[in-house]
């Protein structure tokens, strides 16, 4: 990090950003303080988020962006999808050729 204070918005955007599929009112940051893991829920989206003790992050803090439906959903639908099609015209092709 080039700064000593990271914001939540300063990491997300060096990570590359949440993109539409990371849920803006449900970010996760872990944190160790001592011998406890204290976990915080965050909303991106309310103004209250600059007042929170987890805004600015801390060395070894994890933070997790809970993907939207639509992504865990669709996400493996596009490596399967070449197989789908490809088995459906293999079948249409004999299908075509039986019927002759």
């Amino acid at each position: 990090m080039n700064s000593e204070r990271v914001s939540i918005f300063d990491a997300l955007g060096m990570a590359g950003d949440l993109q539409i599929n990371g849920k803006r009112k449900n970010v996760l940051v872990m944190r160790e303080e001592g011998d406890e893991k204290v976990f915080a829920q965050l909303d991106l989206t309310s103004e209250k988020i600059i007042h929170s003790p987890f805004f600015y992050l801390q060395q070894n803090d994890v933070v997790y962006v809970e993907p939207n439906k639509a992504r865990i959903v669709g996400g493996n639908a596009g490596a399967f999808l070449p197989y789908v099609l490809s088995s459906i015209s293999t079948l249409v092709a004999i299908l075509a050729i039986a019927i002759r």
